[in-house]
């Protein structure tokens, strides 16, 4: 989907519309929370002992056999109305220009920018629409190894451990009932995202990405992670100057 905007968008607000298609996932994941929190209702959530068996299996019951059905059976409304209005969304622009379908480009671009501007786009397009073929470090191996490790650190961090094993964390810590503070979480996932839609383009990028990974770095515990994070840190600060 970024992908897909990154082709499509105007250039003035690309960086803002990459950013609400986040606020869309985050969005969503904070109504899967709330929707399995009204699907719990008065239901018991299964605790686990040290050994890892239920502890509590009588109160857990409806949980365990018919609770979780529903959670996975809820996803099937977003997934249906997603295939649906996918069908709608046209092909990109590039694409179209690409395998000689310009007027197609020309009627997209011109809904989106104006017809004076979507022929400026298409004659820009149509002079960049050669395959080029580099060396693998062509544009220097800094690049390279900061933008390897933005990916390693999306799962590195965390993030994804948390989110889906929430409701267990949370009951670990004795945090009460834990599909409320998975609501609280989404909100908070929410919160910050509305900051980075509201300043990706006004901060510079490279700004917003030290300041990232130097809160990482604060945040860790793990003194592998606080290395590699120092690396790409300086990685991004040599790239900025």
């Amino acid at each position: 989907c970024p992908m897909y905007i990154g082709e499509i968008a105007p250039s003035n607000v690309r960086g803002m519309l990459v950013s609400w298609n986040q606020f869309a996932i985050i969005f969503g994941q904070l109504v899967v929370y709330f929707v399995n929190f009204l699907i719990m209702g008065s239901h018991a959530n299964p605790i686990y002992d040290a050994a890892g068996a239920i502890a509590n299996m009588v109160d857990a019951q409806w949980t365990i056999e018919t609770g979780w059905r529903y959670m996975f059976g809820s996803e099937m409304v977003p997934a249906g109305l997603f295939t649906f209005l996918i069908c709608f969304v046209p092909e990109t622009p590039r694409y179209l220009v690409m395998v000689g379908q310009d007027d197609k480009a020309f009627g997209i671009l011109s809904k989106i920018n104006g017809s004076e501007k979507a022929r400026e786009i298409i004659h820009d397009i149509k002079n960049t629409v050669t395959v080029k073929t580099e060396k693998l470090f062509s544009y220097g191996f800094m690049c390279i190894f900061v933008g390897v490790m933005l990916s390693v650190f999306q799962q590195a961090v965390g993030i994804n451990a948390v989110l889906y094993f929430a409701p267990r964390i949370f009951e670990s810590m004795g945090m009460g009932n834990p599909m409320v503070q998975t609501v609280f979480m989404g909100i908070v996932n929410i919160l910050f995202t509305l900051l980075a839609v509201f300043t990706v383009e006004k901060w510079a990028p490279s700004a917003r990405m030290i300041a990232g990974l130097r809160y990482l770095k604060a945040s860790s515990n793990a003194s592998p992670t606080k290395s590699a994070i120092s690396c790409t840190e300086a990685g991004a600060n040599a790239i900025n100057r």
